[in-house]
């Protein structure tokens, strides 16, 4: 099959409009000339700027079917840990959701009708029930300054939690490793596939630091580059630092040293990979029981509330 053939394929089955119409245009630059590196390049934002590389790599060394085997197989590892965490919290977002519309029923169905049945028996409502009419009026009083508040709050907590939550989580052990684990394995990827391309060592570390999500390996491939412009090695400086994986290290140093980076890499990303597929199992593992966890804490506030209410109906009664 042709290449302009398969981006047609892509083009029409593509799962959404971008990714088609970025696959369109990737097939119009096919067509004009450019090589499959500069095609996708110009295909648009859709596509991630680590497809950019495999796919010049593959250009490169005139071998696109391993190139693209490659980048499927790092975006498919790269996708694994977030559909592994979804799948982990969806029973507890739906738990969550149904609480909160019991809780909402409670406020603005039930706790009315038990308060004017007290009231009617001339004995009103002090107690919880008092409490949440209180909250269902002040509600009803400022449903437009709750409904604001509502969305600030859960916006700072979205905005505090993309903050703060990434070095939160680079402090925890086992979510430390995971993200220097898969780090090191996208590094090793990237790198093995641009040099078995024929490009230079010091600049597929520099293509690699560029793309580095975590800043303290960007700052180590940039020093690995500089060594290596200095006519010095590179490994020195994933020898020395405590972050870098042992295993990532170990087999720089080696391939540098016997001229195999590319074998030598690849190993790493398939151990590397492995590595962190065990902590993520775990991770998720231990995700699920936690957040239904807390989402039981807060059915049993609901059901507290709900057998409150009726024993408080039922002393009025009698």
């Amino acid at each position: 099959m042709s290449l302009h053939d398969a981006l047609d394929i892509s083009s029409r089955s593509a799962p959404s409009r971008s990714l088609r119409a970025s696959a369109g245009r990737m097939r119009q630059s096919i067509s004009e000339g450019l090589n499959f590196g500069d095609a996708v390049r110009e295909g648009g934002t859709a596509l991630p700027s680590e497809m950019v590389l495999f796919a010049s790599a593959g250009s490169m060394a005139n071998d696109l079917p391993q190139s693209m085997s490659e980048a499927a197989r790092y975006f498919r590892q790269r996708s694994g840990l977030h559909r592994s965490i979804l799948s982990s919290l969806a029973y507890p977002a739906f738990l969550l959701a149904g609480s909160v519309a019991v809780f909402s029923m409670l406020i603005f169905v039930l706790v009315p009708t038990l308060y004017s049945a007290m009231a009617s028996s001339g004995k009103e409502g002090t107690g919880l029930i008092g409490t949440l009419e209180s909250l269902r009026r002040w509600i009803d009083a400022h449903s437009l300054a709750a409904t604001g508040g509502l969305v600030v709050g859960v916006t700072l907590f979205v905005l505090l939690g993309w903050q703060v939550g990434p070095s939160l989580l680079r402090r925890m052990p086992i979510t430390r490793d995971l993200s220097y684990f898969r780090e090191y394995a996208r590094v090793s990827t990237l790198v093995a596939t641009l040099i078995s391309a024929g490009m230079r060592l010091e600049e597929a570390m520099s293509h690699a630091g560029a793309l580095a999500k975590a800043p303290d390996a960007k700052e180590l491939l940039e020093d690995a580059r500089a060594r290596l412009m200095e006519g010095k090695d590179a490994a020195h400086v994933f020898m020395t630092d405590r972050h870098v994986p042992v295993v990532f290290a170990r087999l720089f140093q080696i391939g540098e040293s016997s001229n195999r980076l590319p074998e030598t890499l690849a190993l790493a990303a398939s151990i590397l990979d492995q590595s962190a597929d065990g902590r993520a199992k775990a991770l998720t593992t231990a995700i699920g029981p936690a957040a239904t966890s807390l989402v039981g804490c807060f059915i049993g506030t609901i059901v507290y509330f709900l057998i409150s209410a009726m024993l408080e109906v039922n002393q009025v009664a009698f």
